[in-house]
């Protein structure tokens, strides 16, 4: 079903929990803004969570057709659904939520490192976090507030129409993934605790 349904379609792609604390509902208002003018863009969103049914009620309220929920899968099927996508997102927390921006300013989420590992451009929707600092600093995608998502649409649009830009922060995002995170980076990183 994913296949058929993507296929030659520039799709970007959510995965995860969806919680307040990673607030899908964004989604459907950036897929409005952008279905009628580009009806080859897709945002595909994979997981599960409490705001799931909200989600959904949202996306047949607005009659989006370029919205895509699929249920969660088994983790060892995830780079499969990564390698779909030609943008990955993180997700903000609601604005509502107490708490929410101190956690955001400290966290790595792990789907942060595997949309890296594969070598997806990362668009971080959120505060000002480690994520979104790595992802500009290496330039293996964009940040844009939670309070802007009006430049999200405008990020989604240029990658879309510049494959060379994205294939760029492709590479930089499989650059960032070897140089910070990789099997042989952990065990370097390990060796001088040890030898501290």
């Amino acid at each position: 079903e994913i296949s058929n349904t993507v296929d030659r379609k520039f799709v970007v792609l959510y995965a995860g929990i969806m919680s307040p604390f990673q607030n899908p509902l964004v989604v459907a208002d950036i897929a409005e803004q952008i279905q009628n003018e580009y009806p080859d863009i897709i945002f595909v969103i994979v997981g599960s969570g409490p705001l799931k049914q909200e989600l959904k009620n949202t996306i047949q309220q607005k009659s989006l057709n370029n919205v895509l929920v699929l249920d969660a899968v088994r983790h060892e099927v995830m780079p499969f659904i990564y390698n779909i996508a030609d943008l990955t997102l993180l997700l903000p927390p609601l604005l509502s939520a107490p708490g929410m921006y101190a956690f955001f300013a400290t966290a790595m989420t792990r789907k942060f490192v595997e949309y890296a590992a594969c070598g997806k451009p990362i668009l971080c929707l959120t505060p000002p976090c480690v994520a979104s600092k790595l992802c500009l600093r290496w330039k293996a995608g964009y940040h844009v507030l939670p309070q802007y998502m009006g430049k999200a649409v405008s990020v989604i649009k240029t990658l879309k129409e510049n494959k060379e830009l994205k294939e760029y922060a492709s590479k930089n995002a499989r650059r960032l993934a070897e140089n910070l995170f990789s099997v042989e980076r952990a065990a370097e990183t390990l060796r001088k605790i040890i030898h501290a």
